[in-house]
């Protein structure tokens, strides 16, 4: 039997959820997961959703399960507690990280700057795709515009990350 999935003890450096986290990290897709856990309970997806930096699928995204306020109001918490694939512990989970209050509004500050990332975003990406490398998570190779606007080699997740894993592509910058 597997282990039953739990948050991390904190929301990741970049962790969508996350209102310090600069906007343009993760591709828009990305971003579009956020908000279908917004909704009334029985409207939301029922399937967990990962860690973006988790190294296996155990790993709950802290800042999904702690954005609310209320944990146990999630589908997907409720029906992993019920079925055995998530910690009961996960409904009373908090952090003191401020948080987006909605999946809609990470999307919206996610999205933003999304074909112009900050260097602060470029550098989350960077730090991203080089701690999946070292774990053997997916990465592939793309480019983004340097400081001297140049094109620079960037290592990237590859596309497709799903509902249940969080762990999809960060954003690609303008050229």
């Amino acid at each position: 039997m597997t282990e039953p999935s739990r948050p991390r003890p904190r929301p990741c450096a970049s962790c969508p959820y996350r209102c310090d986290v600069p906007s343009g990290v993760w591709a828009a897709d990305e971003y579009d997961k956020l908000a279908r856990y917004d909704g009334e309970t029985f409207d939301q997806s029922p399937q967990p959703f990962a860690c973006h930096q988790g190294s296996n699928t155990v790993e709950l995204c802290s800042g999904w399960v702690a954005h609310s306020g209320e944990p146990g109001e999630l589908l997907a918490i409720r029906i992993g507690i019920l079925n055995g694939s998530i910690d009961p512990a996960t409904a009373d989970y908090t952090t003191d990280v401020p948080l987006f209050t909605s999946g809609a509004e990470a999307a919206a500050h996610g999205k933003r700057d999304i074909l112009n990332p900050s260097e602060k975003a470029a550098n989350t990406i960077d730090k991203v795709t080089r701690v999946r490398a070292l774990r053997g998570g997916p990465v592939g190779q793309s480019t983004r515009q340097g400081p001297d606007r140049k094109e620079t080699p960037m290592v990237a997740p590859e596309a497709g990350g799903d509902t249940q894993k969080g762990n999809g592509e960060p954003s690609r910058p303008a050229s």
